[in-house]
C-alpha cells in the first residue's frame, strides 16, 4: 500500500520493482532485481574487471582486486607493479623488471640476488709456487715468493741471466737465488775478492811476499831459497 493514509495498493506489473510508500511503484535501484528488489545483482558476471585483477561482487556494485605483482590504476584496470622503483641491484647492478618480481644483472666481480657479493677472485688459488693471492673487484693481485715473477707468479726467474758470477766456473740457482762456483784464487758472493794468498804469511825468513792469482811469490833474502825461502843458504 502507498499515499495517504496508505489507502492506494502497489499493483506493480514489473518484476523487478518495488513499492515506494510515497510515490507508489518505482524501478528497483541500481544493483538490485526480483520481487521487492530483494535480489542483489552479480555485477561481475560481465567480466567488468581486466585480465590482472579478480572482480569481488558486493551489494549493488562490485570491486576489481588486482593479483600479485600488479597495481590499482583505476577502477577496473590493473597495471604492472615495478619492483625496480626500490632499487634493490647493488654494486652498480642493472634491475630487471617482471611479473611480481624482478632479477639483477650484476656488474663484473658481484654475484647474489642483488648483487650484494664481492666475488672472492682468489677461491681459484690462481697463485703458483707458493704465492700469495689478495682479493679486488673483479680481479686479484698474487705476490710472488722471492724467485718467481708474473701475474701467476708462473715464471721463474733466471737469477743468472746477468751474469752476476765475476770469476766463476758457472752460476747455479737455489730458491730464487743464485749461487757462484769461484774459480781458484777468489772469493766472494760474486767470486769478485782476489783471495789474498800472503795474508798467511806464508813466505819464511824476512821475504817478501807477493800475491798473485791462487797463489803468491816469495822473494828472498840473501842467503835464503825455496818456494817460501825456508831454506838456508850455506857457505
Amino acid at each position: 500500500m502507498w499515499g495517504k493514509d496508505c489507502l492506494r495498493d502497489c499493483s506493480c506489473r514489473d518484476i523487478d520493482t518495488v513499492c515506494n510508500e510515497t510515490s507508489g511503484c518505482e524501478q528497483c535501484p541500481d544493483g538490485f532485481e526480483g520481487g521487492d528488489c530483494h535480489g542483489d545483482i552479480n555485477e561481475c558476471s560481465g567480466n567488468p574487471c581486466d585480465e590482472h585483477a579478480t572482480c569481488n561482487n558486493t551489494i549493488g556494485t562490485f570491486k576489481c582486486v588486482c593479483k600479485a605483482g600488479y597495481t590499482q590504476y583505476n577502477a577496473t584496470v590493473c597495471k604492472d607493479l615495478d619492483e625496480c622503483e626500490s632499487v634493490p641491484c647493488q654494486n652498480g647492478g642493472d634491475c630487471d623488471n617482471g611479473i611480481n618480481a624482478y632479477s639483477c644483472r650484476c656488474a663484473a666481480g658481484y654475484n647474489g640476488t642483488n648483487c650484494e657479493n664481492d666475488m672472492n677472485e682468489c677461491s681459484s688459488s690462481p697463485c703458483l709456487n707458493s704465492g700469495t693471492c689478495k682479493d679486488l673487484i673483479n680481479k686479484f693481485r698474487c705476490s710472488c715468493v722471492r724467485g718467481f715473477t708474473g701475474k701467476n707468479c708462473e715464471t721463474e726467474i733466471d737469477v743468472c741471466e746477468s751474469n752476476p758470477c765475476k770469476h766463476s766456473v758457472n752460476c747455479t740457482q737455489d730458491g730464487g737465488r743464485y749461487i757462484c762456483h769461484c774459480e781458484p784464487g777468489y772469493t766472494g758472493l760474486n767470486c769478485h775478492i782476489d783471495i789474498d794468498e800472503c795474508e798467511s804469511n806464508p813466505c819464511q825468513n824476512g821475504a817478501t811476499c807477493t800475491d798473485v792469482i791462487n797463489g803468491y811469490n816469495c822473494r828472498c833474502k840473501a842467503g835464503y831459497s825455496g818456494v817460501t825461502c825456508e831454506t838456508g843458504m850455506t857457505d
